[in-house]
């Protein structure tokens, strides 16, 4: 346990090239003819990363609640923790799965019981709403882009039609 926890403080200064990853996106975009197109991809792959992110968060917070089973004296089962079922991949796309359908809002979830749950799933609904309007305006700016051309043409042949 002490040696994974070396080798994990080992990596830390891997943070440190965050500042040349930025500086390399910048200079990749200012190549491209259209960088909205990879920006639009860009989002799609932090988006996917977010929910990875979350997937594992949600596997830890059910794991610390023995996987929603049932206290002694409690009387219930917690529907909303990961149950707990495979190991492994399976495990994985269980809680990806959770996470994609709370983030985008269109699952049928179950009502958080703890305060943990009910936090844990309102930073959820709030981290999706941000997403989506982030997505949507990526997109905005793809189509502004793909139509500069044409408006910057009928500019012109009307600027010219009117002089």
């Amino acid at each position: 346990a002490i040696r994974s926890v070396v080798v994990a403080l080992t990596r830390l200064p891997r943070l440190i090239k965050v500042h040349s990853y930025t500086q390399f996106i910048g200079r990749f975009e200012s190549l491209l003819a259209n960088p909205h197109i990879f920006r639009t991809v860009r989002s799609g792959l932090y988006l996917l990363y977010m929910i990875h992110f979350n997937a594992c968060l949600y596997y830890i917070i059910s794991y610390a609640e023995d996987y929603g089973k049932s206290a002694p004296n409690s009387g219930y089962t917690d529907d909303w923790a990961y149950g707990g079922d495979g190991n492994g991949s399976n495990a994985y796309i269980r809680c990806y799965y959770w996470a994609l359908k709370t983030v985008t809002a269109i699952g049928n979830n179950a009502m958080p019981r703890t305060i943990g749950e009910l936090v844990f799933s309102l930073m959820n609904y709030l981290i999706g709403v941000f997403i989506f309007a982030i997505v949507i305006g990526q997109f905005r700016d793809v189509l502004d882009a793909a139509t500069a051309n044409r408006d910057a043409f009928r500019k012109r042949m009307n600027d010219t039609m009117t002089y």
